[in-house]
């Protein structure tokens, strides 16, 4: 019993010998079941004295496997989060670097927490230009003053983002999710952003000039004061979308089958230039 005891100290302390104990023991554990069984059926005298030795026996390496899973989580844990408070320092480092090489080790340590599953990841100040984070959970990520012009976002999950003052020229975000996220004064111009999701959204003062949103769901956007110049909107879901103006409007490249125009501005717009609702 004694050396039983001094298994469980190894295991808390964390030698990886004790692992190989454990299946050891674990092996006997069958072994003292089997014998018991066919004790039982004997019906020998000793069936007695093999069953308590058995049954304590049984007792003592479930505690051990007991100890061994509960170490192995809190291990597992410990060590993951090392790991990610490890990777954002890294991405500290290099913050507001305008090098490739500083664009290249965030990325990975990007890609890395985002394996480990971290969550609001801060990359204000980031160079991320011609990046790839295609499908990338980026979720209530800060990307305030962030580069990601040129970069691949295709897909890319950026719900409640704050992307304030971030510079998104020519970037590919086809089928982004951006609902609700800050995106006030940010430049996507040149941007595709076909079928993304920009519901709720603060477009404010965003220079939206010459992108291509064919599709994409604007429904409750804030696009006060918002550059439309050259923007193609055809198709969008413009339902409850605060801030249009009839001027913003006119300077757009086309608004073929956008539906959710407030009634007054429709009617002047076909008025003013009727090509806006010719497919083109």
């Amino acid at each position: 019993m004694k050396k039983l005891s001094k298994f469980k100290k190894l295991l808390l302390k964390g030698d990886h010998k004790s692992y190989l104990v454990l299946f050891f023991l674990f092996g006997v554990l069958v072994v003292l079941i089997a014998a018991l069984i066919i004790y039982n059926r004997a019906k020998t005298p000793i069936y007695g004295f093999i069953e308590g030795i058995s049954v304590e026996s049984f007792g003592m390496l479930l505690d051990i496997l007991v100890l061994g899973v509960i170490f192995h989580y809190f291990k597992g844990k410990g060590e993951k989060e090392r790991r990610i408070e490890r990777y954002k320092e890294e991405i500290d480092d290099f913050r507001g670097w305008s090098e490739p090489e500083a664009k290249f080790r965030i990325v990975g340590n990007i890609k890395r927490l985002l394996r480990l599953g971290a969550k609001n990841l801060d990359l204000n100040n980031c160079f991320l230009k011609g990046t790839n984070l295609d499908k990338a959970n980026l979720s209530s990520v800060n990307l305030h003053k962030a580069n990601l012009s040129e970069s691949e976002l295709i897909g890319v999950d950026m719900t409640d983002a704050f992307l304030l003052f971030t510079d998104l020229l020519y970037a590919k975000m086809t089928c982004a999710k951006l609902n609700k996220a800050e995106l006030s004064r940010a430049d996507l111009s040149n941007a595709k952003l076909v079928e993304a999701d920009l519901s709720s959204a603060n477009l404010f003062c965003t220079k939206l000039t010459n992108v291509n949103l064919a599709g994409a769901k604007l429904f409750k956007a804030n696009l006060s004061g918002a550059n439309l110049s050259g923007a193609n909107l055809s198709g969008d879901n413009l339902s409850g979308a605060n801030g249009l103006t009839l001027e913003q409007l006119l300077q757009a490249k086309t608004l073929y089958k956008a539906n959710g125009l407030p009634l007054e501005i429709e009617k002047e717009l076909r008025e003013k230039k009727p090509q806006l609702f010719i497919k083109p």
